[in-house]
């Protein structure tokens, strides 16, 4: 039997990480660059100016700057000053969410799950955004967003399940009483109990800490369209232990 698990990655995309080698030039208007390397150089848009004079006192018409902060050049041409702005901005944070600890049945494979990211470097030599898990152990993914890298560790436990959990791919909510819901398939008996749903926007559809609770493909009392969603289950079986599986789940109407 496969299960799924899910890291969630997420990243700041709303400027361009700048190289090193990069000549920036700044626009009339207000403009954030990602400091990505160790210094980024920017260039005054206006050529053959009379003169140029930066935020620091600087004179030329190219700059290097290797710190954060808001600048300006001003080029003067005719005895006009052009002025332009700009933002030197710390590179964005890579956050992932991820518990220590993912427990596997016996004779069991998880799907692990990354997205988010542009490079993928998982510690048993897999270099793509999903990786199947077949033993327990020590493990590691390294992600890089194209500027920074992340390194997270975890450990896959296996065990003797004394009850199986098993979440289907897909199902079809169309009131024919055969798979017209979605939650785990199992034996188990749970104290603890929540299952989750979102869209591929990360927007939550459905949550219930109910035992018996599933989805019924509805949000706020409406049918959602067809296509692929994200379920999160925590739980914590009668015996103490603590059961995580995430995942994709196919609605078909």
């Amino acid at each position: 039997m496969i299960s799924d698990s899910f890291i969630n990655g997420k990243t700041d995309t709303s400027y361009n990480f700048i190289p090193i080698d990069t000549v920036y030039d700044v626009s009339c208007s207000f403009t954030k660059i990602e400091l990505c390397k160790e210094s980024v150089t920017i260039s005054a848009r206006i050529d053959n100016a009379d003169k140029y004079k930066w935020s620091s006192g600087d004179t030329l018409k190219r700059k290097i700057i290797n710190s954060g902060g808001k600048y300006w050049v001003d080029s003067y041409i005719k005895g006009c000053i052009i002025r332009d702005s700009f933002e030197i901005i710390s590179p964005a944070k890579i956050i992932i969410s991820f518990p220590d600890t993912v427990s596997i049945c016996s004779n069991q494979a998880i799907y692990l799950f990354a997205k988010g990211f542009q490079t993928y470097e998982w510690s048993n030599n897999i270099f793509d955004s999903v990786n199947l898990i077949s033993a327990g152990g020590k493990y590691w993914l390294k992600v890089s967003n194209g500027c920074k890298d992340t390194v997270v560790h975890f450990f896959v436990r296996e065990e003797k399940c004394d009850c199986e959990i098993f979440f289907p791919n897909a199902f079809t909510p169309n009131l024919d009483n055969i798979n017209d819901d979605f939650g785990p398939e199992t034996e188990c008996k749970f104290k603890n109990y929540n299952l989750q749903i979102y869209n591929r926007w990360g927007e939550k559809l459905f949550e219930t800490t109910d035992t018996k609770g599933k989805w019924s493909g509805k949000f706020k009392k409406s049918d959602v369209p067809e296509g692929c969603y994200i379920y999160i289950f925590r739980s914590q079986k009668v015996n103490g232990e603590w059961i995580y599986r995430n995942g994709f789940v196919n609605l078909l109407r």
